[in-house]
Parts: C-alpha cells; structure tokens; sequence
C-alpha cells in the first residue's frame, strides 16, 4: 500500500509542474493542422471520484486527485511530443480490491502533419498496482495515431499493442487495441470531445482465459472569463473489463479540473487532450488481477 501511494503522489509531482501523448488543437482557423512554430503545451490538475464493481456486485467509491501535461513541438511540420498522467486514490487497506489506487503514464510521440492530416506513431510507459494495490508493475504500450481536421472537427484513429503483465504470469493485458477520438469547437470559448476504445488480450486472466475491454468517455472545456489563461474541464470515463468466464470489473470516473494551456491560442479547444496516450490497457492489467 505504502508503494502504491509513494508511486501515485510521484506521479501527480511529476505532472504538476509541467496529460498523454495529445495533439494540441489551435483555435478554430481556415487550416486547423497548420504548422506553429515552437514549443506549447497544457497542464491540468484537478480532483476525481471514482465507483468500481466486480461482477455484478455492489459499486464501492472512491476520491482521488489527477494531474497531466503536455508538451509539443511543431517544427515545419514535424511533430515532438512529451506527455503525461498521473492518478492516487484514497483507497484503503480495508476497502474491496476492485480498482487501481494509482496510475502513471509517460508517454511520447513523433510525426508529421500534411496538410489537413496528422500521421504519427507513440510509446508509452505505464505504472500501476495490482488488486490489493500493494505491489507496483510496469508495462508498455506503442502504435501508429492519424488524425484528420475538418474545419473545427478533429478525427483521431489510434491502433496499437500493449504489454502490461500483473501479478501472475501471465495474468494481465498483453495484445492488440483500438481507440477512436473526436474533438469539436463550439467556440473559442468552448470545446468538447468523445472517445472510445476496445482491447482484446489472448491470456487474460490466471486461468489463461482470454479477456477484452471496452472503453468510453466524453469531456468538456470552457474557458474562464478573464485575464488569466484558464480553462474548467469536465469527464466521464468508463471501462469495462471481461473474460470468457464472465467475470467482469467495471469502473466509472468523473473528473473535475483547471486547465493552463500556453504557447497557443489559449482557446477552450488548447484545453483538450483528445489524442493522449491510452491508459485502458494498464487499468485493463489490474482487472484481470481483480478476476
């Protein structure tokens, strides 16, 4: 327990100062992929409740805090990113082991804009708990990102794989995922998103099972009226974890938070992180373990 919040407050220290690999929308414009010059970025930190079921048991609830950021760099067309996000739960040693208490991702990506079209590939690090959320494991996830802008509609299409094992070989998430995103400014003043995802691993659970995942969110940015460059930002997001056993773990979470974009417009639309590193195939690992 002790690792497991030493990890998740790490990871909020790591996000403060500076979420996953996002493209940084510019305000709504005749080219909404052109090139900009030099280095931007948004941070968002905030509060999140979370409610997690096994099977179809009862939900039990949890409180926690959230930070991420992102940082890009377009360089004639050329697209450098460095993101990340991190999560702690209040969860205690008593409580039902039905989610993670922690999460941390560190993400990176590289590509290239034509045009009105993005094309990209990723690499992410995840940390997160097993079960009992006493014990910390690693896992990785990679792939390819192409995005499409249409006039104030972003279209984001991410296929990749995912090693994040757990505690028994060779329980957790190791396969193939895909997830599909679309942001939209409503104004300068503000932007919303939806996603949603599926994940399929051969060897799931410790019986060797195979098991999948479904995942799904919506959020939300409007920007503060003032000086000062701040945008609320609210999300749902939900993810369904099953094998052919079916058993099933279930997680629902809002979140509620500040978001600082800079080096941009400073638009509702900066605020969002519509193509962030997935982070459904780590918690994916901690349901498998939760079977």
């Amino acid at each position: 327990m002790r690792r497991s919040l030493l990890a998740g407050v790490s990871a909020l220290l790591l996000c403060t100062p500076v979420y996953a690999a996002d493209l940084i929308i510019e305000a709504p414009q005749d080219d909404a992929t052109a090139s900009a010059a030099g280095m931007r970025g948004v941070v968002e930190i905030g509060a999140l409740g979370r409610s997690a079921a096994e099977d179809d048991g009862d939900y039990e609830s949890f409180a926690g805090l959230y930070g991420a950021f992102d940082l890009q760099a377009d360089l004639d067309g050329v697209v450098l990113g460095l993101d990340g996000y991190g999560e702690w739960l209040s969860i205690e040693d008593s409580d039902p082991n039905v989610t993670n208490g922690s999460l941390g991702v560190l993400g990176v990506r590289l590509g290239t804009r034509v045009e009105d079209w993005y094309f990209g590939g990723f690499a992410a690090l995840g940390s997160y708990p097993n079960a009992e959320n006493d014990d910390m494991f690693f896992g990785y996830a990679a792939g390819v990102q192409a995005a499409v802008a249409v006039e104030d509609l972003l279209l984001i299409g991410t296929l990749g794989y995912a090693d994040a094992p757990n505690d028994d070989d060779p329980e957790g998430f190791a396969g193939w995922f895909v997830e599909g995103a679309a942001a939209f400014a409503l104004s300068d003043d503000f932007a919303v998103s939806a996603m949603a995802g599926y994940g399929y691993s051969a060897d799931f659970d410790v019986e060797d099972d195979p098991g999948e995942y479904v995942s799904w969110g919506i959020k939300g940015a409007y920007r503060i009226p003032g000086d000062l460059n701040l945008s609320l930002v609210a999300s749902y997001e939900g993810i369904h974890a099953f094998d052919d056993d079916d058993e099933s773990n279930t997680n629902h979470t809002v979140r509620l938070g500040i978001s600082i974009p800079f080096g941009g417009s400073g638009s509702a639309l900066d605020a969002l992180r519509p193509m962030a590193s997935p982070t459904a195939p780590f918690r994916a690992s901690v349901s498998a373990d939760v079977m």
